[in-house]
């Protein structure tokens, strides 16, 4: 009796731990997830706020329509002023005085500023505006904020320290081309930043998400070439672009739904090899900007 009752306590307790290792094991798979979930999503803002500074130094917009502000001076003269006058003239020295002074009054009371606003198409084609370095130095103070977070949670994943450090200074060498308003200088630090975005998902363990970062990495070195209209080293990376969105083609079924977007896509970039005929900066920014879109409609967290 003894034996038996052993043996069931044995298997009572081996039953036990069993469950306890089951229950630690899911937990850790649920933490695992968790944290993977969480990347995808600081890897996303981190593609939202890059493209978005890169965007910022040719001023192009994904909205159709803009809302322009405009100060206008209104100089209005009514017929009570030249009245006034007229009375001033028959009064006395000192109520002439007096009159001048609230003449005065008057005229800075009617040369009001007020504010017009205005709906424009937001085009291409016709967009003169100048940079806007002070919304840009935004974005970067931004990114600093959240960098400490996400560097923390890549460290979590296994990514290498020494990439970690490197994409901080990089990070430091934007900042002071932003500080110094150089526009070459800094689409250059954007597209060294964003290098790293495919290797965070490849570490992360989502395929899916890094050939699109690196369709999109592709499509900012074509973006800083055509802005420099170096259309030979431009056609390389055309190249580049046609090798990527053959692997997200190749895999279309894992995008779920996003097969529609996938072939706009494609016929996109088959456009934009043309430039290297066109040779004009503003017609590959109108089809950079439709794939932009077409790329992010994409993606699948």
């Amino acid at each position: 009796m003894k034996s038996k009752s052993t043996k069931i306590l044995l298997f009572l307790l081996l039953l036990n731990i069993l469950s306890i290792c089951l229950s630690g094991c899911n937990m850790l798979k649920n933490d695992n997830s968790n944290l993977n979930e969480k990347i995808n999503s600081e890897v996303s803002y981190l593609d939202s706020e890059l493209i978005s500074i890169a965007n910022e130094l040719n001023s192009i917009c994904y909205t159709k329509y803009k809302v322009d502000t405009k100060m206008i001076t209104n100089n209005s003269s009514n017929e009570g002023s030249s009245k006034s006058e007229g009375k001033e003239s028959q009064s006395n020295s000192g109520q002439s005085s007096e009159s001048e002074n609230s003449k005065e009054g008057d005229e800075s009371k009617q040369n009001k500023q007020e504010e017009s606003y205005e709906m424009t198409s937001n085009n291409i084609l016709n967009n003169n505006q100048e940079i806007n370095w002070n919304s840009i130095a935004s974005k970067i103070e931004n990114l600093y904020t959240s960098w400490t977070t996400i560097a923390n949670d890549l460290k979590e994943i296994g990514f290498a320290q020494e990439q970690i450090d490197n994409f901080s200074t990089l990070m430091d060498t934007m900042t002071i081309n932003i500080k110094n308003r150089d526009k070459n200088a800094t689409l250059e630090s954007v597209i060294n930043l964003y290098e790293y975005l495919p290797k965070f998902e490849e570490k992360n363990q989502n395929t899916q998400l890094k050939y699109i970062l690196d369709c999109k990495y592709s499509l900012l070195r074509c973006y800083q070439l055509a802005d420099l209209e170096q259309w030979e080293q431009f056609n390389n990376s055309v190249i580049t672009l046609k090798m990527n969105i053959s692997n997200i083609i190749s895999q279309k079924d894992k995008y779920e739904n996003k097969y529609s977007s996938i072939q706009n896509a494609s016929t996109i970039i088959n456009e934009i090899s043309n430039e290297k005929n066109t040779k004009n900066r503003e017609v590959f920014f109108i089809k950079y900007k439709n794939l932009m879109q077409e790329l992010d409609s994409i993606k699948v967290k």
